[in-house]
């Protein structure tokens, strides 16, 4: 599982919002500790709620373009069945198969967004995954030279279309040749997958924050409060120096008898963007965590480093860890139309392109694409 949990309401709905709390009528409804989370007054809750939904938005909606470069560290266990099959799939064939397999693999990025146009553009320099037997701590030998060869995927999205550019020929450690697809934009494409690395994903934690506040602010606004069957949201907060942190913590259904909390804190000192985000249990046992740092780049707040974590609920093991740094990030330079076109693929001459769409094959020759005839 490598999604955050989702807490799901029953609509959306376009709220009127109330004027945002100052933080100086804020610091006046502080408790006396300058250290522990303390309850903040019901009456208040709204505006705390609207308040840090709207900063977080209003932050988000000052990036107009958003360029820069990102190291990516992904590790996950595989179990059971799973295991069997990626054995099978990428190691070679071996007299011990294991029932639990660790793969890590590491990739550095370049990307450019264009979010008012919904644009991006990724790619991603992709080292050879490692396989590693977690009963033996051996490390396997891959299957394939393709996947012992570092390699780069690049990757341009649009609200319709994704387009993706990978190797179709390696020989020894040498790339020969690249076929690029262009597909329609949809959770099955290989675009609209995880793979791609998209930067607008560190402001989602089971959706756009500033909706999963609005969802909850929602309900408190109609009941008066939040609750689930006796488990009630709570907002608290603390000062940390000049700064203060609110602690929102969310309750969600599972099952008729088995519930989860989803536990925010976001911090005035990043422009009260989320720091940290966890997803717990009715009986305490972690199932995903993340963190977040921040870096100011001309009066916006990026994420700097990410971390997310998934938990198995019975051990408590990490099976899923994902670990951005991201670096030289700019945001409001003009980008040229070509930045998120077939022609900023990297394609050479002699490279296929594939239109699934047309249904139409080219070639790629001095920058333009040569179509193929195909045989009756």
């Amino acid at each position: 599982m490598k999604t955050w949990i989702v807490l799901k309401k029953r609509k959306l709905i376009v709220l009127a919002l109330p004027t945002l709390l100052t933080f100086s009528h804020l610091e006046s409804l502080k408790a006396n500790s300058a250290s522990d989370f303390c309850p903040v007054r019901s009456d208040v809750v709204p505006e705390i709620l609207t308040m840090v939904s709207e900063k977080i938005r209003a932050n988000y909606k000052r990036i107009s373009t958003w360029e820069g470069h990102g190291d990516v560290t992904i590790r996950r266990i595989y179990e059971g069945r799973r295991a069997r099959d990626v054995f099978n799939q990428n190691i070679q064939d071996q007299d011990v198969r294991p029932s639990r397999l660790r793969r890590l693999s590491r990739a550095t990025v370049d990307f450019k967004v264009d979010l008012e146009r919904d644009l991006l553009y990724s790619k991603s320099y992709r080292q050879p995954p490692k396989y590693t037997n977690v009963e033996s701590g051996k490390d396997l030998v891959l299957a394939s030279s393709i996947l012992r060869v570092p390699f780069c995927t690049t990757s341009v999205l649009t609200s319709e279309h994704c387009l993706r550019c990978s190797p179709s020929k390696i020989e020894g450690n040498s790339v020969l040749s690249h076929v690029a697809t262009k597909q329609q934009r949809s959770k099955r494409s290989k675009c609209g997958t995880e793979s791609v690395f998209d930067p607008r994903r560190s402001f989602i934690v089971g959706g756009s924050i500033w909706k999963t506040l609005s969802f909850v602010l929602q309900d408190v606004q109609e009941q008066g409060r939040l609750t689930i069957d006796g488990h009630e949201l709570k907002v608290e907060e603390r000062s940390i120096g000049d700064a203060s942190e609110y602690r929102v913590q969310v309750p969600g259904r599972v099952s008729s008898d088995s519930y989860v909390f989803m536990t925010m804190v976001f911090s005035s000192a990043k422009g009260l963007n989320i720091v940290s985000a966890q997803t717990a249990d009715q009986h305490g046992k972690l199932l995903q965590k993340g963190e977040w740092e921040y870096t100011q780049v001309d009066a916006v707040y990026l994420p700097s480093r990410l971390m997310k974590q998934n938990f198995r609920p019975n051990s408590g093991e990490v099976m899923y860890e994902k670990r951005v740094y991201l670096e030289d990030q700019q945001v409001g330079r003009p980008m040229p139309r070509e930045t998120f076109t077939y022609k900023n693929l990297g394609l050479k001459n002699g490279d296929t392109f594939v239109d699934e769409i047309l249904d139409k094959q080219y070639t790629y020759q001095d920058g333009q694409l040569v179509e193929i005839d195909k045989k009756p």
